[in-house]
């Protein structure tokens, strides 16, 4: 059974739940005691996170509660897991070569449901405390390999942009002239931009990648950070001119009433990049190659991650320090 249908069988059994008393809803959240791991996890995100987290972190934590599927830990009824289960599941996060992060993020979407369960007196103890993170010096882990397209590949993608128009096509060359995210583009609104002072206000994200491939709009940015007003480039400034010209909605890219659909952009954006030649990989590579453009125009690292929307420069540089390198010859001009 997958994760998300068991989520939706969880859905029912909450609706029911919520028809009773506040008795009947108490007995029935005792019976949980003898739930599965996952399920409890599922039970806990519906019912308490959602209440508490916005809906990029609740998507998250979905996505989290994922990876554990795969695991003997996520079947184990929430009363008799113990100490050494739970650490057994981060030393197998270990072993299966999965970034510390990651694993730090797995231990806790174990530990923090199951802290829930303690203190509304479900289970007997609360190991959370205990259990122990390996040192990141042991952790295996691939290094990073940010993509970004060529200067050929660009004018290749660009070409074919032209002589297929469309609102995916718009989209695709926008955000290769902004560097947004994809979720950040699809929510921009008319309101958002100022064509008089020639910039866009970033303060809306879509979640995508959720069941049905539905298209919900979060009110605000991804990250505190996230929400910026950055310049448009003079091929920005006309791409919006070009979507005005055929405008049918509050939305930018638009289609049916609705924010262009993510599954659709990948799709659109695939099929683009096998006819221009292009290697294939996803739509998150134009936000990279815009990066490495600003980089390659002498673009000082404090700009460059106000124009990401990254919370500090050390998230900008550990992105891109295959670009900026390990600055040993700038170290070398200071000291000589």
């Amino acid at each position: 059974m997958t994760l998300f249908l068991e989520y939706a069988m969880l859905e029912v059994r909450t609706l029911k739940t919520e028809i009773g008393g506040p008795s009947d809803r108490r007995s029935q959240y005792m019976n949980l005691r003898n739930a599965p791991l996952q399920e409890f996890i599922l039970y806990w995100l519906d019912n308490v996170k959602a209440r508490t987290v916005k809906a990029a972190t609740l998507k998250r934590l979905y996505s989290e509660a994922k990876t554990l599927e795969a695991y003997p830990i996520s079947k184990m009824i929430i009363s008799d897991i113990k100490l050494f289960d739970i650490q057994e599941y981060v030393n197998q996060l270990v072993d299966d070569g999965y970034r510390y992060n990651t694993i730090a993020a797995q231990r806790l979407i174990v530990t923090a449901p199951l802290r829930y369960a303690y203190q509304t007196d479900l289970v007997d103890k609360d190991y959370s405390s205990g259990v122990k993170m390996p040192a990141k010096e042991t952790v295996l882990t691939a290094d990073r390999i940010v993509e970004a397209f060529t200067d050929e590949e660009q004018n290749a993608l660009r070409g074919y942009i032209k002589s297929n128009p469309g609102v995916f096509a718009s989209i695709t060359e926008f955000l290769l002239e902004t560097g947004l995210r994809a979720g950040e583009a699809q929510a921009l609104c008319w309101s958002d931009i100022d064509f008089r002072r020639d910039t866009l206000r970033v303060n809306k994200t879509t979640l995508n990648g959720r069941p049905g491939n539905q298209n919900i709009v979060q009110f605000s940015a991804k990250t505190k950070s996230s929400t910026r007003t950055i310049p448009l480039s003079k091929r920005a400034k006309s791409i919006l001119q070009e979507r005005l010209a055929v405008r049918d909605g509050d939305y930018i890219f638009q289609r049916e009433g609705n924010t262009v659909s993510y599954s659709g952009l990948i799709k659109w954006f695939k099929k683009a990049c096998r006819a221009s030649g292009c290697h294939i990989c996803g739509v998150h590579v134009l936000r990279h190659t815009f990066a490495t453009n600003c980089y390659y125009k002498g673009c000082d690292i404090k700009i460059l991650s106000r124009l990401l929307g990254h919370a500090s420069t050390a998230i900008t540089y550990n992105t891109y320090i295959n670009l900026y390198g390990d600055g040993i010859e700038e170290m070398r001009s200071v000291v000589n």
